[in-house]
């Protein structure tokens, strides 16, 4: 869910402090969803070059400005258009907060929410969406391959999966098909922090991507 081994997660906490995750009564740690987005955020950042000595000092917060000031650098939109996302939805019960709630997504624009993942899968397929948020339990009882139908009617779509229980082996071939995963149910703004956070994650990977699958080049003798 990370993206991050257990390695370097474990040196992070040793060395700079990055997360501190709670113990069960043997010892072993549990991340709790504040820890693993902050790891999400610091993973961003420091594929972006930022030195996790400098950046895990920082609150949640600045992290997610820092992030977002990033997401901007490396995705730069026109200011009426800044924020202006659309998102298909299929999780029930969004609408009834979002009624109770009008502006909870905030410039976020919900432009399909549909009741099963058949009709998500054909609006997908007719409509451009920013990100697809769907509840594992409304993707039925072979949720991999519904979310590979989903991903194919619309490629270029980012997927968020809310899951509320699971087994650590599908949501590691949840993960491996490319969705990102957040524990639920969430309220409408903590579904919004989500999402927003997603777009910021996205815009910074892909502008660090290139740079980081570029090995360095050598000066030659003699040369400029």
């Amino acid at each position: 869910m990370t993206g991050l081994d257990p390695h370097t997660l474990r040196a992070w906490e040793r060395r700079y402090g990055a997360v501190q995750p709670g113990r069960s009564v043997g010892g072993t740690r549990r991340y709790g969803d504040p820890e693993v987005a902050r790891l999400q955020l610091l993973k961003a950042l420091t594929d972006c070059g930022e030195p996790i000595g400098e950046v895990a000092r920082l609150a949640t917060p600045e992290l997610r400005e820092r992030l977002e000031r990033l997401a901007d650098l490396a995705a730069p939109r026109p200011e009426p258009a800044r924020g202006a996302r659309s998102v298909a939805a299929l999780v029930p019960g969004l609408e009834t907060q979002l009624a109770a709630d009008p502006g909870a997504l905030g410039r976020l624009h919900l432009s399909v929410s549909a009741p099963d993942a058949g009709s998500l899968q054909e609006a997908l397929a007719k409509a451009a969406a920013d990100m697809a948020v769907v509840a594992l339990r409304a993707l039925g009882p072979e949720p991999l391959r519904t979310l590979e139908r989903l991903r194919a009617a619309a490629p270029a779509c980012l997927v968020l999966v809310l899951y509320e229980f699971a087994t650590a082996a599908e949501l590691a071939r949840l993960g491996r098909s490319g969705a990102h995963l957040v524990r639920g149910p969430l309220r409408v703004a903590q579904l919004r922090r989500a999402i927003e956070d997603l777009f910021a994650i996205e815009a910074v990977s892909a502008s660090a991507a290139p740079a980081a699958a570029s090995p360095p080049r050598r000066r030659r003798r003699g040369g400029p």
